[in-house]
């Protein structure tokens, strides 16, 4: 499986980065020899607040098999709930 990781006007410390890697890519071991071919793009990004939270991200993962585009998103507080809200979606595709 290829993953990317881009971060686009966010400081991504490595330990984020590698966090959030390891709670995206985890559910993607069920497609057997499948996974070999997925592509799994992760996109984070400040987001404008939503009242919540002064600093909010955003999480954007595109999974693409086969030529099927699956996309989940995500605005939390912190990459670590964005993660889990966007992993939480995926589980339904």
């Amino acid at each position: 499986m290829n993953i990317t990781i881009k971060a686009t006007k966010y400081k991504l410390s490595p330990e984020t980065e590698a966090l959030i890697e390891e709670k995206l890519a985890a559910p993607l071991r069920l497609l057997g020899d499948e996974s070999d071919r997925a592509l799994l793009e992760i996109e984070i990004e400040d987001a404008p607040p939503e009242g919540r939270s002064s600093e909010p991200v955003r999480l954007v993962a595109r999974l693409t098999i086969d030529g099927n585009v699956f996309y989940s998103e995500a605005v939390k507080p912190t990459p670590e709930s964005a993660a889990d809200r966007v992993r939480s979606e995926r589980v339904r595709w």
